[in-house]
């Protein structure tokens, strides 16, 4: 289900956020994201879940995605993934 997609959208960020609080780790961007960019599908309900990604303008990641589990109300949410620029004092 959604919880496949979750896993790999999950895995990533968790790799985005702990190279990134690392102080010596290497500057990271959104173009190594980019195999996110299309849509992903539930592989036991490809009707009951989706997650969509998009490269939008300024080097901006946009998803979307939704779920409704059998005798569940489900869900839709939005998120957005871009780079912060951090400046040393």
């Amino acid at each position: 289900m959604a919880s496949t997609i979750s896993y790999r959208l999950a895995t990533a960020l968790s790799l985005i956020v702990v190279g990134v609080s690392v102080s010596h780790a290497e500057p990271c961007s959104l173009s190594s994201l980019s195999w996110m960019a299309g849509t992903w599908r539930s592989t036991t309900d490809p009707q009951g879940a989706q997650e969509r990604w998009a490269v939008a303008p300024q080097s901006v990641l946009m998803g979307s995605a939704w779920e409704f589990p059998k005798g569940s109300p489900g869900y839709a949410e939005f998120m957005t993934v871009k780079a912060i620029m951090r400046v040393r004092i």
